[in-house]
């Protein structure tokens, strides 16, 4: 809606741009201009292939520790919108909930690690795939909510629990823990 680029806002860094956000050359203008983003709020046509588009897009795009939000998500159910029900195939619900397997890719086994850009690639191929795989390893948390997903990226690189160690001290949870004590626990 043209319309929503008349708003006025109190402060003068928010700005409203109306544009589609699928359209390459809209996109770079808008990054030129005030790229990188810190919040991306995708409120657009509700369509899957554009809100799946605008993701991949405008996600590599932003700051490190960038939020991006779409809501409406509900419409990835509907059929006129390019969804389904139960949420199957290219939905953007569909695409969303297989992103959290990529937010947990470190625990993937080796030869599965091996194929995430494989996997990434299966989510659709992107104008730059070198900046879309920089930036899905950059995923820290992937929050669902009725209608309504939010995506964080992490400040400091790239999203991992870090290296476990179990150490000697008092077990809490299980006795058997104890064996382990001073080991290094590792992923492969």
């Amino acid at each position: 809606d043209p319309n929503c680029g008349l708003i006025e806002y109190e402060s003068e860094n928010i700005l409203c741009y109306v544009g589609d956000a699928t359209n390459h050359d809209w996109v770079k203008r808008l990054v030129d201009l005030y790229g990188p983003f810190d919040i991306v709020i995708d409120d657009g046509s509700h369509h899957s292939q554009d809100i799946i588009a605008s993701f991949k897009a405008l996600y590599p795009l932003q700051t490190n520790g960038g939020l991006y939000v779409v809501e409406d998500l509900h419409c990835s159910y509907s059929e006129r919108f390019g969804g389904c029900m139960p949420s199957k195939g290219h939905s953007a619900m569909t695409f969303f909930q297989a992103l959290t397997d990529v937010l947990n890719y470190e625990h993937w086994s080796a030869k599965g690690r091996a194929g995430l850009f494989t996997t990434l690639t299966e989510l659709g191929e992107c104008d730059n795939n070198d900046l879309w795989l920089s930036s899905m390893l950059k995923l820290q948390s992937i929050e669902f909510h009725n209608s309504l997903v939010a995506i964080q990226q992490r400040r400091d690189g790239i999203n991992s629990l870090g290296t476990r160690i179990v150490s000697e001290g008092e077990t809490v949870v299980d006795q058997r823990v104890q064996s382990f004590a001073g080991s290094r626990l590792s992923l492969e």
